[in-house]
């Protein structure tokens, strides 16, 4: 991350990289607010969840301290809100 000012963007991010942590999973509640949302968003946001949880499992069989790991999901999360905001095409898996 950047240290440029302002940081509130790579703060924002660094905190949603924590959620990373856990398993991905779709309760009750998310799939509430899924409901009626195109597909498209919802299979992108799956994607997204599931590379992070990844990614941050990998890096912490690696033995990789906690801060080097947040701050690697952010980076992928900024990515992740890069391709949404211009658009990019889903890649097929």
């Amino acid at each position: 991350m950047s240290h440029a000012k302002p940081a509130t963007g790579p703060r924002l991010l660094v905190e949603s990289a924590w959620h990373a942590r856990r398993r991905p999973t779709v309760g009750y509640q998310l799939a509430r607010r899924q409901r009626g949302q195109d597909a498209v968003v919802v299979e992108r946001a799956w994607r997204c969840q599931q590379r992070l949880y990844q990614r941050w499992q990998r890096m912490a069989g690696r033995g990789k301290p906690q801060q080097k790991i947040v701050v690697a999901c952010a980076r992928e999360l900024a990515g992740f809100a890069w391709a949404i905001a211009t658009e990019q095409p889903l890649r097929s898996t």
